[in-house]
């Protein structure tokens, strides 16, 4: 503990609408941590500003709009940062070079020069860092377990699935097929965000954790849909990747969202290791009971 005895100080960057409104909520619940203030990226709009002052109200903190004056508080030993993923590149990169220990969400920026540029940052000063993902899960380390233990052979090939069954399926005009614009100009909005790029963190994370492995190849498709609001918004609501990695092994993954009536909990999350000598599965939802009937 700072001081031997003192409470860790949290800085929260990002307001309601955002994941922050649960991180705040954790880390106040924490006999560990307190939250000192809320404070945000540089330029946001009005409407970001109020939502971060209300997160603020919430907890009894004050709302800092300088996020340096914010970093320069007494007693700051934790961001947890949720900024604007357009954001977030700038602001992470501030906090890595205060020396923060940065509870980092997910998808970290919303480019690949901003993510190096925390990587980098995050390097150089040696802030401890940790980005929201699914590798400490019960069903996910189990098939670390497996796949380190030899159990399967050799390593041949990793699926992994993380889809969120959330929102009404099917509302897409039919035909609707879109094509990737990159960089994108905006990633979230109120009825909608890209969701690949949201939830394939976590099964792209996971393919690439568990084999150890980096990707020489990627082919990856997001030109779906399921759901009207991405449509009008153009932007995806699934993707699916195939990657090949190191020393041969083959990963493929999807992520994204479908449709509320297409699980019965939160949406498939599993992941299948293939090896030399077998295969296995490893799913979030198992034991489970399943009863049907075909009754109308």
């Amino acid at each position: 503990m700072p001081g031997g005895s003192a409470k860790y100080g949290v800085l929260l960057v990002g307001g309601n609408r955002t994941h922050q409104e649960t991180h705040a909520v954790a880390f106040a619940a924490d006999p560990r941590c307190e939250l000192v203030a809320v404070t945000d990226a540089a330029g946001i709009s009005d409407e970001r500003a109020e939502l971060d002052e209300a997160l603020a109200s919430e907890h009894g903190i004050p709302f800092v709009p300088d996020l340096g004056e914010a970093l320069a508080l007494p007693g700051i030993d934790i961001v947890s940062m949720c900024a604007a993923i357009e954001d977030r590149g700038e602001a992470a990169v501030a906090c890595a070079r205060a020396g923060k220990a940065l509870f980092l969400d997910k998808p970290l920026a919303g480019s690949i020069e901003a993510a190096r540029a925390i990587r980098d940052a995050i390097n150089e000063s040696g802030a401890r860092n940790q980005m929201y993902s699914y590798t400490g899960l019960p069903w996910a380390v189990a098939a670390k377990e497996c796949i380190d233990s030899g159990r399967i052979g050799e390593l041949r090939a990793i699926h992994a699935d993380v889809l969120f069954a959330k929102g009404r399926a099917g509302t897409a005009p039919k035909g609707a097929v879109r094509r990737e614009k990159s960089p994108p100009e905006r990633f979230t909005f109120i009825d909608a965000k890209r969701e690949f790029f949201d939830l394939g963190v976590y099964s792209v994370g996971l393919c690439l954790w568990l084999a150890g492995r980096r990707a020489t190849e990627v082919t990856a498709i997001t030109g779906n849909h399921f759901f009207a609001p991405h449509v009008e918004r153009d932007i995806e609501d699934f993707g699916a990747v195939a990657m090949q990695l190191e020393e041969g092994v083959v990963a493929t993954a999807t992520g994204g969202r479908i449709g509320y009536h297409s699980h019965p909990k939160g949406g498939p999350h599993k992941i299948v290791v293939v090896g030399s000598e077998g295969t296995e599965t490893f799913d979030a939802w198992t034991p489970h009971i399943e009863v049907s009937a075909d009754e109308p």
